[in-house]
């Protein structure tokens, strides 16, 4: 390691007190906020103290986003256990939760302030075109396990709800401009404030960056335009409007046969709201329209898609000892491509209700169950979901669940008719893909329990295991050859697979305070998937993985950040036959400040991957490097 990362790190650990004074244990501010309890809204759609939540849940905050130096979501879910990072191009990382990961990852539901960034024609969610700007987070709530009891079909192994600051958390103006290595360039301007009942916020962002292995060529370059007004219709009633667009260019990679792609386009969204103690209204619009190329191939195609969604939900006690919270909503989604055998439309329609009964002072029974009708498939489902949150002692809280989940077929998997080009030194050899419009939903069946402690007022710990019975999972199967060596795949089309999956596996952490300055925690993961028939593995995750980080800030303005991300060899199958493995890495992420009070004025120094570990996360990726980035922030 070269001497001067050894200053970095040097100077996160040990802050300069002030003259005269020394480090104390005394409980300080920071400490007090540090010891509060988080309040989340995403397990249960209603604002409850983390430690009453009916599932496994973990919060990242605004300073924990600000304090990591990274500039994409992904990235910043690293530090979480249980959650999987996969990245293979600048622009494009796909994010798991508890197994099953790939490109283009299918199996987690990603909201933004509860409006669903799941692309229903697609079945992924592509993290760089998301219309939100990093500055404007207040925080990320990630629950892992099945969410469909609440959240319908797609909430298959978790959901991720990306919660933004209202006008009011971010009032007056704040500029950030940021430049680094590999072609990377960034920035972003907010301006917020209040006139009366009305509050508003304006927030323009821009990201640039280069591929990895040739930063001349363009990973991502994207413009962010985000606003909203809320109108106080009386101290308790409000209105709400809102919207965005994220316009720009995207490198993705979805499999071996098209390489390297180029997305082109734009994503925007429309949306309204009212809300009010009990009662909750919000209706929105999300479109999309870009342009696929391929590198490889040559081959265009591209898609145009419209959604648009009403859902209404309300909360109400039935006694002081149970509160009932119901609901509803009406989804359609529109989806035009040349790869679409025809403009394909979907209706779905949803109930859902769940009940929170105090059986005794320190017991919850959490019960809940939505019914999902999706016209594309002609299909409707219940998915039940039942939990005991038992408050052991003040300090200990037990958690046992128990749920159903599925995820739908896509239109793509339904509907899709694409000729893909064998080898493009001979593109009359194609092949063909079609859609299967027979498939069924993926099921999971999830058993979990969970433990979460204080076990000093400066140590917080949590643990949870869980058991995952999953089936009827979609993929690709030949149908067809052609008849000459080596006898090259013709014709594709979705199947839903025969076998069984059985899943296993736990995470647990540690969160501590050392002093008022500085901070940590440690957190390991472990998964397996196994054919429950054969017993063999099944290969879409590492097994262990490993996460450490530390927080340090002098109080004088000097701040910095150390997290380390280990992550285990993958196993993974390419193409029909071929298995290849995947690299086992270490990622190291640091970041050092120092900010001004008067002006408020912040400069800090980024370095991804700091001790430069090369290392491809998946075959099809690029080979990651390293990456400096100087950042400069100025609130008025």
């Amino acid at each position: 390691m070269k001497a001067w990362y050894l200053v970095i790190i040097a100077g996160l650990l040990c802050p300069l007190p002030a003259a005269g004074h020394e480090c104390t244990l005394a409980p300080s501010l920071e400490e007090l906020a540090w010891m509060e309890v988080p309040q989340v809204v995403t397990a249960a759609r209603k604002l409850q103290p983390i430690t009453r939540a009916p599932a496994s849940v973990s919060v990242i905050t605004a300073e924990e986003i600000r304090q990591s130096g990274l500039t994409t979501i992904p990235d910043i879910l690293r530090r979480l256990a249980g959650v999987e990072g996969m990245e293979l191009t600048p622009s494009d990382i796909s994010v798991g939760i508890r197994g099953m990961n790939a490109p283009e990852s299918n199996k987690i539901l990603v909201m933004i302030d509860g409006r669903s960034v799941y692309m229903d024609f697609y079945g992924t969610t592509f993290w760089s075109t998301l219309p939100v700007v990093l500055e404007e987070i207040e925080r990320i709530e990630v629950v892992r396990g099945p969410g469909s009891a609440l959240y319908g079909a797609n909430a298959f192994s978790g959901v991720i709800n990306i919660i933004t600051k209202s006008p009011d958390r971010l009032e007056g103006a704040r500029v950030t401009a940021g430049a680094g290595t590999r072609s990377t360039y960034l920035g972003s301007a907010i301006y917020a404030g209040r006139e009366g009942d009305i509050g508003y916020k304006l927030a323009l962002g821009w990201n640039q960056q280069g591929m990895w292995e040739d930063h001349r060529r363009s990973a991502l370059a994207n413009l962010v335009v985000n606003g909203r007004v809320d109108y106080d219709l009386t101290e308790e009633r409000k209105l709400g409007l809102s919207a965005g667009v994220n316009a720009g260019k995207d490198k993705i990679v979805i499999d071996e046969t098209q390489g390297q792609i180029q997305l082109d386009g734009y994503h925007s969204y429309l949306r309204l709201d009212y809300s009010q103690p009990d009662l909750n209204v919000f209706s929105y619009w999300n479109r999309g329209d870009a342009d696929f190329d391929s590198r490889l191939t040559g081959q265009e195609t591209s898609y145009l898609y419209n959604t648009y969604h009403t859902e209404l939900q309300n909360s109400f006690d039935l006694s002081p000892e149970s509160a009932v919270t119901w609901g509803g909503s009406y989804r359609y989604n529109n989806m035009k491509s040349p790869d679409i055998d025809r403009d394909r439309g979907q209706n779905l329609y949803s109930l859902f209700l769940q009940g929170d009964v105090i059986l005794r002072e320190n017991l919850n029974l959490v019960l809940g169950g939505r019914y999902d009708y999706n016209s594309l498939i002609s299909d409707q489902r219940l998915s039940p979901r039942g939990s005991l949150v038992y408050q052991v002692h003040p300090d200990h809280t037990l958690r046992l669940s128990v749920g159903k989940a599925h995820r739908d077929p896509t239109f793509l998997e339904a509907f899709v008719d694409f000729r893909g080009i064998i080898d493009p030194a001979n593109p009359e050899l194609t092949w063909r893909l079609r859609g299967n419009r027979d498939l069924k939903p993926e099921k999971i069946l999830a058993y979990e329990i969970g433990w979460m402690a204080n076990l000093t007022p400066l140590v917080k710990t949590r643990l949870d295991l869980f058991y995952n019975d999953i089936e009827d999972l979609i993929g690709t199967e030949v149908v067809s050859r052609y008849p000459f060596p080596p006898y090259p795949a013709r014709d594709f089309t979705f199947l839903n697979s025969a076998y069984r999956v059985r899943a296993i596996g736990g995470e647990a952490g540690v969160e501590f305070m050392l002093t008022g300055w500085l901070t940590g925690f440690v957190n390991y993961s472990y998964q397996e998937l196994r054919d429950r028939e054969t017993r063999k593995i099944i290969r879409s995750a590492p097994r262990n993985k490993f996460n450490a980080g530390l927080e340090a800030s002098s109080g004088q303005g000097l701040s910095g950040t150390l997290v380390a991300h280990y992550v285990d060899r993958t196993d993974w199958v390419i193409g029909e036959t071929g298995e290849e493995k995947g690299d086992e890495y270490t990622l190291v992420n640091a970041r050092v400040a120092y900010a001004l009070v008067r002006p408020d004025l912040e400069f800090a120094l980024s370095v991804f991957n700091l001790l430069d570990d090369r290392h491809r996360e998946h075959p099809l990726g690029e080979k990651i490097g390293q990456r400096f980035l100087f950042t400069a922030r100025y609130s008025f």
